[in-house]
């Protein structure tokens, strides 16, 4: 179960589909599972394409073999199943093609490769409105956030995006961050006063809370950690496992810090050059890819992630409600700081997140199958024009 803070996060309601019958029964394996082994009747576009077989490059920073990694290599073996082998992804792991991270735009738009991780947050001069996605409070479950992004992001986010010469591929988005330390617990924000904070959270909200943000790439969360470059982490479930900070860890504080949007963009003028068939299959595969992203992997793994810091020994703190209530207002100021601004800059900030909160408090009335199955056979509407 998913660790509940912040209020709008209803449960209930069921989704009337056309692919109602493809539920799984109570019990049973997720849709999105029984799609990743191949038990799910297929659905969706067609391809008729009968030429040679088209090799989709995709660029990350992650190395094979992880439990992201391994998700996304079964839904490769899904589309090449799928397409009969027209269509064939490569996938080049570890920066091996590009840099994935602060140069992916770059590479991206220049042809360097098909598909890659492109984060706003690594080039916020880019970037404004989709910056607004990393602000403290608004997600929970990485499911529920993924879908109501990209329902979001046509209205949002999509000309800014494009501006950067390539097209929008998918975004799924982290589960909040919680507060990890390894010398004594972090239960009130007194605590954290002098504490030197690593991890995905911004800086801004790391000082707001009383501690020292510290820089650190990805590859250096462990070492960063594990040296006292930083003596506490802001890091999300699913990275008690990728990250391997359950190793080095002994107490978590349950804080439902911010979130970080995991985006991906993909080449204009590789997508648009591909037959309209193709387009279509592959844009569906996406979608599918992003569900399996959320759920499987950022929902589940976190799970299995609080399971093992438990067994573990990890001891983890759950705020108070007046405890939890005294840091959301400490990072309120930042947030209305950052609608002030860009507000000041004529973007609608406070009615972008006035309807993401919405749309999460929608979309979370629905079970995962639900929302898989809004995807299953066509990506949601305006997220590339073709």
């Amino acid at each position: 179960m998913a660790h509940k803070r912040s209020p709008g996060f209803a449960l209930g309601a069921i989704f009337a589909g056309s692919i109602l019958a493809l539920s799984a029964p109570a019990g049973a394996k997720s849709m999105v599972e029984q799609w990743l082994d191949g038990e799910l009747a297929q659905a969706g576009p067609k391809l008729a394409y009968q030429g040679k077989p088209i090799t989709v490059r995709i660029s990350t920073f992650l190395g094979a073999g992880n439990p992201l990694t391994n998700i996304w290599a079964k839904a490769v073996k899904r589309l090449d199943a799928e397409a009969g082998g027209k269509i064939r992804v490569k996938t080049f792991y570890g920066n091996s093609l590009a840099d994935s991270e602060r140069g992916a735009f770059e590479a991206v738009s220049a042809g360097v490769a098909d598909v890659s991780s492109c984060y706003s947050f690594m080039n916020p001069g880019f970037f404004d409105l989709q910056l607004g996605l990393r602000l403290p409070f608004l997600f929970e479950s990485t499911t529920v956030g993924s879908h109501a992004i990209l329902q979001i992001y046509p209205k949002y986010f999509k000309k800014k995006f494009e501006s950067n010469g390539v097209l929008f591929a998918r975004s799924t988005v982290t589960p909040p961050n919680q507060i990890l330390s390894r010398d004594r617990p972090i239960k009130v924000l007194e605590d954290l006063k002098g504490r030197k904070v690593g991890g995905p959270v911004q800086p801004e909200f790391i000082r707001a809370l009383g501690a020292t943000p510290v820089a650190l790439s990805v590859p250096e969360f462990y070492t960063g950690y594990q040296t006292g470059v930083v003596d506490t982490m802001a890091m999300h479930d699913a990275g008690l496992k990728l990250f391997r900070m359950i190793e080095l860890t002994k107490f978590r504080t349950l804080a439902n810090l911010s979130s970080v949007p995991i985006e991906y963009c993909m080449n204009k003028d590789f997508f648009l050059g591909l037959p309209r068939d193709v387009r279509e299959v592959f844009h569906v595969w996406l979608m599918r890819l992003n569900h399996a992203e959320a759920e499987v992997y950022f929902d589940n793994v976190s799970e299995i992630g609080r399971r093992d810091a438990a067994k573990a020994g990890i001891q983890t703190h759950t705020l108070p409600e007046k405890e939890y209530a005294r840091w959301v207002a400490a990072v309120q100021p930042g947030i209305d700081a950052w609608v002030k601004e860009m507000e000041g800059k004529g973007l609608p900030a406070r009615q972008m997140l006035s309807d993401l909160k919405a749309k999460v408090a929608e979309l979370a009335k629905l079970s995962h199958d639900a929302l898989f199955k809004k995807i299953y056979t066509a990506p949601y509407p305006g997220l590339v024009d073709y």
